[in-house]
């Protein structure tokens, strides 16, 4: 719920949407990931870790979205 709230204050509706609003995001994260991806397993870690790549900004920011959580359920009890 929270992180659904966190997206559409971003501005972030739908895929067309994700990928307009954290184009520099996505393509920092597809080249590092990529190129680590060659350095540790050659075509398939590019190709494999390239697609990685592109979900790694909304998975960050859903795992920060996980540990402010976990902070407040632990602060509070």
């Amino acid at each position: 719920m929270f992180f659904k709230e966190l997206l559409e204050r971003i501005g972030i509706t739908d895929v067309r949407s994700y990928f307009k609003k954290l184009q520099i995001p996505i393509v920092i994260s597809v080249v590092v990931c990529a190129f680590m991806g060659t350095a540790i397993d050659g075509l398939k870690g590019f190709v494999l870790d390239g697609f990685f790549g592109v979900v790694a900004p909304i998975a960050l920011l859903w795992l920060g979205v996980m540990l402010i959580l976990a902070a407040m359920f632990l602060a509070s009890g």
